[in-house]
């Protein structure tokens, strides 16, 4: 994200609102939350309707047919990734439901972190080895070889749990 770019996120009860581009479109505007509710407002019965549905409650990644379109930072958020191992179970979880992936690489897993700049810091790299061995031993995730990873069957249900029931 440059200088130009802004990021914004709104969530009220079970729907999230989401902005990111020009800076412009929001300086234009009289006031940016004042905007994005307005919107809100003007579409709250179709907003609910989608969010209560069951395109929403207790979908199943396996048997979800085409493209889940979540984005690195809405699963990070939605698993309140706050340190290194939480960003790095966000980007296996993108990489396994999202990119479908069964086994993810050490490289795959570093870069969707860098993809996540509200929560990536540089400290992350430097503790990816660490956090990667922290949750291997935690049972969270499982080494297929070196440097190739995959959710743990019961964290794979946990992520399913946390992603598509909330």
């Amino acid at each position: 994200m440059n200088e130009n770019t802004v990021k914004i996120r709104l969530k009220v009860g079970q729907v999230e609102l989401e902005y990111e581009g020009s800076f412009s479109l929001l300086k234009d505007s009289s006031n940016p939350i004042d905007m994005i509710s307005g919107f809100y407002e003007k579409h709250i019965t179709t907003l609910t309707n989608y969010a209560s549905s069951d395109y929403t409650k207790g979908i199943n990644p396996s048997k979800v047919e085409g493209e889940i379109d979540f984005s690195i930072d809405m699963i990070a958020s939605r698993l309140r990734a706050k340190d290194t191992k939480e960003l790095v179970m966000a980007a296996v979880t993108y990489l396994t439901f999202v990119e479908k992936k069964d086994v993810s690489e050490r490289k795959e897993i570093l870069s969707k972190m860098k993809e996540a700049p509200s929560y990536y810091t540089e400290n992350m790299s430097k503790n990816l080895s660490n956090s990667l061995r922290g949750l291997i031993k935690k049972n969270r995730l499982n080494q297929n070889k070196k440097g190739s990873y995959c959710l743990s069957p019961n964290e794979r249900k946990e992520m399913e749990t946390k992603l598509f029931e909330s």
